[in-house]
């Protein structure tokens, strides 16, 4: 696996509400550099019901708001989001104003490593906004960059 430590660029959505709306390019955008500090892997049809209405009121991202920072045209320290064996993710990180998304089209293309410490990913089994299952697993990242 290769370990970058090159800086990671992306364009970030402010307040996008959902995912189609990054796929086909229908907001307006703000480039920085990007680090993910965790990865949150949803269940195909969660994934599917938080990317047509994201919003900051799910639990998964009320628990992991100090894993995130934004500052436009600076560094957005965000989560990824996916679905289980699906490559597609967001970039979500939380803004003094909103939320900031950005988006993939494979995870394997972005670099997971953060200054060689083992990464968490977090594998939340439901969404449901007042209470949900997660598993932490802990050890180093199983995803390779290309």
């Amino acid at each position: 696996m290769k370990k970058l430590n090159e800086k990671q660029y992306a364009a970030f959505a402010a307040n996008a509400k959902t995912l189609d709306s990054l796929r086909r390019n229908k907001v307006s955008y703000v480039p920085g550099v990007f680090e993910v500090t965790k990865v949150i892997v949803l269940s195909k049809e969660d994934f599917e019901k938080f990317s047509e209405d994201i919003s900051s009121e799910y639990p998964f991202h009320k628990d992991n708001r100090e894993f995130m920072s934004a500052d436009p045209g600076g560094l957005f320290r965000c989560l990824m989001v996916r679905a289980e064996g699906e490559k597609e993710n967001m970039l979500i990180a939380q803004g003094r104003t909103g939320l900031y998304l950005g988006y993939g089209r494979d995870y394997r293309k972005i670099n997971l490593y953060k200054n060689g410490w083992d990464f968490m990913v977090e594998a939340i089994t439901t969404i449901i906004r007042t209470s949900y299952a997660l598993a932490l697993l802990y050890g180093s990242c199983c995803f390779e960059i290309f």
